[in-house]
């Protein structure tokens, strides 16, 4: 029997995109699934779509509740899922047909606890969606262990595209009060509070994020960075998490100030992040989970940004094209 996975899908406004990525649910491979979808309080025909597909399809499920935010809908479906496994998918995004069954295939031949699949971005409907019949091999799976994951850019792609146990998540809720950076924070209390955890890679890119205008990626973000990064840092105050936590604030303030100073020459933001950096310099140096030349590092580029600058455009010169 195959396990349950549970679907969650939160919904706010988006009746435009909702069918698109219903459909691409609906149709997949695997089939014992339950698609949980959170109406957040929609002004749109957004709830009506989702019960004509309810009537269609037995496995949705509706939750129709006031406006919360996204992390209010996830956790109201996250209390009403009775799946083995769960995955998240945003209602203005789709899925390549083998998304779930990759997954779990991934996860049996990786002897792994989750699963973090690839995504593939797409700025217009005129870009191909690959929808192409995928075969697993070992190779197509990285595995990892939780330091490992909090190091690697996935932990940077949100939460969608991952396939988690229900045990992992069953007292992990996503932060209401964070506007910005809710994902990487619930995956953070993730691989923090299971330490063993063993997160398989997968190379495929089965999940479509489609880039369009006024999603709170494109929209409304830079007001928000600050009160996260300021959650990260006090976070990393306990002992216990500061090897993770640390370092993801170390790793994401030095990209955002980057950003703020040179791209987008917010000086404010920038300032602002530089404060909460250089306010954690002596926890870093004191810290035994870092190398000295990882603490050197860090350090100089949070004292100066120039410094900093020098060597992401040594990694990676087509950045200074990005510079305003």
């Amino acid at each position: 029997m195959e396990p349950l996975v549970s679907v969650i899908i939160p919904v706010y406004n988006m009746e435009a995109y909702l069918v698109r990525c219903l459909d691409s649910v609906c149709t997949g491979t695997y089939r014992n699934l339950e698609i949980i979808c959170v109406d957040d309080g929609s002004r749109d025909r957004s709830l009506e779509i989702l019960r004509e597909y309810k009537a269609l399809d037995s496995r949705i499920i509706v939750i129709a509740k006031e406006n919360g935010g996204v992390s209010s809908a996830r956790n109201a479906a996250l209390d009403r899922m009775t799946g083995e496994y769960v995955t998240f998918i945003d209602a203005d995004d789709s899925v390549h047909p083998q998304y779930v069954e990759l997954m779990i295939e991934a996860m049996l031949l990786s002897h792994t606890d989750c699963v973090f699949a690839g995504h593939k971005s797409i700025s217009n409907e005129s870009e191909a969606v690959d929808d192409a019949c995928y075969e697993l091999n070992a190779k197509d799976v990285l595995v990892l262990s939780s330091v490992e994951a909090c190091k690697h850019t996935v932990v940077n792609s949100g939460i969608c595209s991952r396939l988690i146990p229900r045990d992992i998540v069953a007292k992990t809720r996503f932060p209401v009060e964070l506007a910005y950076g809710e994902d990487t924070l619930f995956t953070l209390e993730l691989l923090q509070n299971n330490p063993t955890l063993k997160v398989g890679l997968v190379s495929f890119r089965v999940y479509y994020y489609w880039i369009r205008e006024g999603s709170l990626v494109t929209k409304g973000r830079d007001q928000n960075i600050l009160r996260f990064l300021s959650t990260i840092a006090s976070l990393a105050s306990a002992p216990e998490k500061e090897q993770i936590y640390l370092e993801v604030l170390f790793r994401r303030g030095l990209y955002f100030r980057y950003l703020y100073i040179y791209c987008q020459k917010e000086r404010q933001l920038s300032k602002g992040i530089g404060r909460i950096l250089k306010s954690k310099i002596k926890q870093l140096l004191r810290s035994r989970h870092f190398s000295p030349r990882y603490k050197l590092t860090r350090t100089l580029y949070s004292l100066f940004p120039g410094i900093e600058r020098r060597n992401r455009l040594r990694l990676n010169p087509q950045l200074r094209e990005k510079e305003t």
